[in-house]
Formats: structure tokens, sequence, C-alpha cells
């Protein structure tokens, strides 16, 4: 077979597995129901922010924790008489961020000696890549990570220019004030500066830097006295563990998904080996790192040393795939197509797509129903994170918006100074258990396996487990609400 028709079936090939992906992408985006367990914490934000409620101001604490920015939040609120305020609006926002971060990675390619069609192919991927993530739901890492991904290329590609520079430091503020890890692309930056020996220009960025990150800071406490408590303290709180078996799984994982990536690198490496044998003017270990490979792989070990850090709670691989696959991913078929291999960056990209690809979704109609059916009996409910939807429809309070049980992580390492947090979620305690006791709930959901804002061993003072309801959600189909009520009926 001819080369250019091989690779013409080959990208038909992988064209189709993105088309079905993308129809995947576009079931979950309507799906009415939540497709990850934490989802009903951006209706609920997003609506508090419309109301005009200071969500970072210790008396709204921990009902309204949001240990996110408010970036996306406000972006969201400000569009909602445009696109809507349900699962499905959010949803779609998430798709425009993703997208637009596909469009980023053409450009890269484009830029660079290469062309687009690699870069399509490595979009394309990347794409596959977004699909396993919880980002493409309602929640606000799309927008981060596309800040992430504009902070860490655009300098590269524009030479690192001054105005390169700053536009990325700008972008990596945003980022901090959406979801404070993606701030780190700007670490890449200024430390490649300092590789390649431009300290008056790293020095300076990191001064200026420095002084208007530290400048918002200060004013978004000032505004809401409980932002670096929420924001860094809560989340320092869990970054704090350590979890090296979860690490490495993560590792593997990483690998696994990326196998084919990986192998396509090893082909190239092989085919250079057999063009240069040993005794040859050039032998395989003086093949040199292309000039366009050298920052993606800077920014790719960089990544690496922060997830050794900060991946040891949470999660079962977005971190690794938030911040290491963008520059990875660059980095592997830049190099595939600086061997001239494309063929293997579409048979790479083809498997990776086959093992990236999520399942077909289900919408679950009837489980959600009967969930429906069994809150509309009810006069006063507290509700599951699962359930947050049916809580603002019925203008019920949320007392766990799917956020509020991380607030007591950050106890450890900031009530020293905020004495007041630890009144906060006293007071919180205090309030749940007082209305139990007085058996104010006509029911009370919690997720079946899942962290709750009452322990259960407290709530069977007062309350008596019903019963179970499955409540299925894309991301866990075994999701189920356990039903407690005072007397069982």
């Amino acid at each position: 077979m001819k080369p250019g028709r091989r690779i013409t079936i080959l990208g038909w090939i992988f064209g189709a597995l993105i088309a079905y992906g993308m129809v995947i992408h576009f079931l979950l985006v309507i799906d009415p129901q939540p497709i990850e367990y934490r989802e009903g914490a951006t209706l609920y934000l997003t609506q508090q922010l419309h109301s005009a409620v200071n969500i970072y101001d210790f008396k709204h604490q921990p009902y309204d924790l949001n240990v996110y920015g408010p970036a996306y939040y406000w972006l969201a609120d400000l569009l909602s008489p445009l696109i809507g305020t349900d699962y499905s609006a959010h949803r779609t926002l998430s798709a425009v961020f993703v997208f637009a971060s596909c469009v980023l990675i053409v450009w890269v390619f484009r830029t660079s000696r290469y062309g687009m069609a690699v870069g399509l192919v490595a979009a394309s991927v990347w794409y596959a890549h977004t699909l396993r993530l919880w980002g493409i739901g309602a929640r606000p890492d799309a927008l981060a990570l596309l800040l992430y991904m504009l902070t860490v290329f655009v300098p590269w590609r524009l030479g690192f220019s001054r105005q390169s520079i700053l536009f990325a430091a700008a972008c990596s503020i945003l980022a901090f004030f959406t979801k404070p890890y993606f701030a780190a692309g700007i670490v890449y930056v200024i430390g490649y500066l300092l590789l390649q020996g431009h300290l008056r220009r790293a020095a300076l960025s990191t001064a200026l830097y420095a002084a208007a990150f530290l400048s918002l800071l200060a004013l978004a406490n000032a505004i809401g006295d409980a932002y670096i408590y929420d924001t860094v303290f809560v989340n320092l709180g869990y970054a704090g563990t350590w979890n090296w078996p979860h690490v490495l799984a993560q590792i593997f994982r990483f690998g696994a998904i990326n196998l084919p990536l990986l192998l396509g690198i090893g082909y190239a490496v092989f085919v250079y080996r057999s063009e240069h044998p040993p005794g040859s003017s050039k032998p395989v270990l003086t093949m040199r790192v292309p000039h366009d490979l050298q920052y993606p792989l800077f920014a790719a070990a960089c990544s690496l040393v922060l997830l050794l850090r900060i991946a040891h709670n949470g999660g079962s691989g977005e971190y690794f795939i938030h911040l290491l696959s963008p520059v990875f991913l660059v980095a592997g078929y830049l190099f595939l197509a600086s061997r001239g291999l494309m063929a293997t960056v579409l048979i790479a990209g083809i498997l990776q797509a086959a093992i990236l690809i999520p399942r077909f979704p289900h919408f679950y109609t009837q489980e959600w129903q009967a969930v429906k059916d069994v809150i509309a009996l009810e006069q006063n409910i507290l509700h599951s994170p699962s359930t947050v939807k049916f809580a603002l429809a019925r203008e019920e309070t949320v007392f766990d918006s799917g956020q509020t049980e991380f607030f007591p992580g950050g106890l450890k390492k900031g009530e020293k100074y905020y004495p007041q947090a630890g009144k906060a979620w006293a007071g919180f305690q205090t309030d749940i258990l007082g209305r139990a006791a007085r058996k104010e709930f006509s029911l009370i959901l919690l997720n079946a396996n899942m962290p709750a804002i009452i322990e259960r061993d407290s709530l069977r003072q007062y309350y008596s487990l019903c019963g179970t309801l499955p409540a299925p959600i894309y991301r866990n189909p075994e999701n189920v609400l356990e039903l407690w009520r005072p007397v069982c009926l």
C-alpha cells in the first residue's frame, strides 16, 4: 500500500474515533442530572454570587465554602442570560474552554516548523484526554486549564518577549483566581528564562508578578475575610498529606493512557539508531534534542516535580492530566514530527484515542425520576451534594454543596491565623445536630460510601436509616442515596 493511502486511511479511522468522542461529549453536556458528585456546588455557588452573597465571608462559612477562586462563577453568572444556569449551561461553557485549548495546541504546532497536520492530531488526542476529566462538567476546571496552557505555551511560541511574559503572568494570576494550582505555569516560564541565562528578565518578571499577585490576593482577602483560608489553607490541608502509593498509581495510570505515544517515541529512537549504528558519525547518544523540544521538556519536568508533591490525595489521575498531559503531548508529537514519522503520529493518536474515549453515557431517567418523586413528598430535606439541584428548585437551604465537607481540612494549618474558622465549623456542627435533635428534617439524604457533613453515629441518636435509593451518575453508576427519617414509614 502506498504511504499516502495508508496515511489517508489512518486519518479517517482517527477522525471517526474523535467524532465518536464528540458524540459522547454532547450527550454528557445535555444530561439533565449530575455527571459527577460535586457538580451541584457550581450551581449553588453561581446562584449565591448572583444573589450578591459574599461567599468568602466567614459568616457564610462553611455553607458557601469554595476552595477555588471566583473567576469562573462570575463569568458563568455574567453569561447566564445567554446560556442559562442549569448543568447543561455550565457544561457548554466548559466545552467552549476545552475546544479553545485544542485550538491553542493547533496554534502551537502551526507556529513551529512542523505545520498543522500533526497539531490537529495532538489537539484531538488532548481533546480525548479532556473527556476523562471532571473538567468537561459543571466545574471551573476547563477555564483554569485553558489559562494554564496559555501561560505555558504563549511565551514560548512568541520567543519569550516582554509582552508575552506579561500576558502569561496575567493568565497565571487569573488561573489562581479560578483554581489555584493552575497558576503554576508561570514558574515554568520564569524557570526557563533562568535556565537560558536571562537573569535580569527573570528577576524583573518575578518581582512584577509577585507584586501584582500579592496585591490582588490581599485585596481578595480584604473583600472576603475567608478567601485565603478557603482557597489556600483548605487546599494545603489536603496537599499536606503524603500517600506515595496513590502517587505511584497515578503515574502508572498516566503511563498506561500515554503508552502508544511512549512506544511511538521509542520507535522513533529505534529508527534513528538503525540509521546511525554504533561507529557511525552520528551514534544514537549524540542525537540532540531539537530546539523546539527543549522548553516543553523542561515544562514537563517542572510539572512532574510539582505533581510529586501535590498529587498525594484526591482524584484518580486528574492532576497528571491537568498539569503534565498538555506539555507531554506537545513534546511527544513534536518529537515524532521532527523525525518525519506521520504514520506513527496517526497510529499513536488512534491508539491513545481508543484508550481515552470513555464509555457511552446513559441518562438513568427512571432512577432519577424515583429520586424526584421521593423528594416531592417531603417538607424539609437536608440534601446531599447529588441532589443540590432539587434543593435550589425547592428554595431549601443547601447545607452541603459538595465542597462544604472540605472546610475542616484547613483547620490544622489555618486556624492559628483564622481562629474564626474553628468557630464557624463548630457552629455549623451545632446547627446541624440541633436541627436533627429537633427533627426539623423530614428526610436526610446522604450518599452511601461518601463523607458526610454529619457523622452517622451522631445522626443515629435522632434518625433511622430507612432505606436506600439508586441515584446513578456517569462518573459513579453505583451511587446510592441513604434515606434517613425520624421514623421509618
